[in-house]
């Protein structure tokens, strides 16, 4: 018999413009898998009149950034739903895509996170985490604190994550698995139509790609300076700003193009995505915080090399040498510039990073490889509970 999945979200998990589509790939790939997957979401959401007037105390009347989703009347309203939910289930063990609904539950069930960062990996790491008032910074490390205590083993796309966990809140390394996320833009090829593919870009005008929905988070003035040394030796670039675009006011240089935001959800969005990670030469997309960017994984399977930033969850998606490189927070545009210009004057090693990176995306960061090995891990861990261990 295949095991069974309580599947909890506090979103839609079948909506697959939730989460970039993570949550939704995540219990799809499971049950592709073999497992037997019940659906537990979306979740109501608790409106208290005093957690709202915290919330507008301190965002209104402060300026400090509030979080009322994590304070603990609001997590437990989301916990008496799931409890609810699971009365007369046959599932052997709860999972769920990150922890909100699952800190304050109560179950006989074992229960298993899926997530790719922590409170307190997040907390002065991005925007929505910096300035935070006091009760949210008690809030969340307290409801991560009441999770990983509750958390029977958990399932990390990320070894920033998992560090955090065991480092931050005492959770027991050997309960930690890092299972990979896989690409949510189907783009599917072959060997020979990945070497094909290679061989069709254009080789008398480089192509890079910044692919991100925020201009500064993502690092896109960095971008800009790195095509500013590549024109400065003489390359001939031309660089796409998909998503983020420089603030109003801002020069563009003519060699870089503002494409825009484009929706993915739709079939001529995938088109035009497809069509650019296929024929740009580097993703180049100097990121100052990411959990586990999942646009790595895209352009792995399009046989694209990324050029990125040594943070967060980041080298845990792009490992040095074999799907793209790495460079620290503090590197300048030169360096970025040299590993590029080396790799264009070098058609045959450029090749066998572009097929070293379509590789590694076959054999880590698709949905079809990542559903088994959790599924595995999860049977794992149904039979560990029954037996009793710890």
């Amino acid at each position: 018999m295949s095991i069974r999945i309580a599947y909890v979200a506090y979103y839609d998990p079948r909506d697959i413009t939730k989460w970039s589509g993570t949550g939704y790939h995540m219990h799809r790939s499971m049950a592709e898998a073999g497992a037997h997957i019940e659906l537990i979401g979306p979740l109501k959401n608790q409106h208290n009149p005093v957690n709202i007037a915290r919330y507008l105390w301190n965002t209104k009347v402060r300026g400090l950034n509030d979080h009322p989703h994590r304070d603990p009347g609001f997590l437990r309203h989301y916990a008496r739903q799931v409890e609810k939910q699971l009365r007369g289930t046959d599932a052997d063990i709860i999972v769920g895509p990150g922890g909100l609904p699952l800190c304050y539950l109560e179950t006989d069930l074992p229960i298993v996170v899926w997530t790719d960062c922590t409170f307190a990996s997040l907390l002065n790491y991005y925007e929505a985490f910096k300035n935070m008032s006091a009760r949210s910074v008690r809030d969340g490390h307290r409801a991560d604190k009441a999770l990983f205590d509750r958390c029977y083993r958990a399932m990390f796309s990320c070894q920033w994550a998992a560090d955090s966990a065991i480092n931050d809140y005492g959770y027991d390394p050997r309960k930690c698995e890092i299972v990979s996320l896989g690409a949510n833009v189907p783009f599917e090829r072959n060997e020979q139509q990945a070497r094909d593919l290679i061989a069709s870009r254009n080789k008398d005008e480089m192509q890079l790609l910044f692919l991100g929905v925020q201009w500064i988070r993502k690092g896109g003035d960095f971008a800009l300076k790195v095509g500013e040394e590549l024109v400065r030796r003489g390359l001939p670039i031309k660089m796409k700003l998909v998503g983020a675009a420089p603030p109003e006011g801002q020069p563009i240089p003519e060699w870089a193009e503002v494409v825009g935001f484009i929706k993915k959800s739709t079939p001529e969005g995938l088109a035009r995505i497809g069509g650019l990670l296929d024929t740009s030469h580097f993703m180049v997309l100097p990121t100052l915080a990411d959990c586990t960017p999942i646009v790595f994984n895209e352009a792995s399977s399009a046989a694209l090399p990324v050029l990125t930033t040594r943070t967060g969850g980041v080298p845990s998606v792009v490992h040095e040498g074999v799907n793209g490189h790495l460079f620290d927070l503090d590197g300048q545009p030169g360096a970025w510039a040299d590993r590029i210009e080396q790799l264009w004057n070098d058609p045959e090693g450029y090749t066998r990073l572009c097929m070293s990176a379509w590789k590694d995306y076959g054999q880590r960061l698709n949905w079809d490889s990542v559903g088994p090995r959790a599924v595995e891990y999860l049977e794992r861990a149904v039979a560990d509970f029954a037996a009793g261990k710890p």
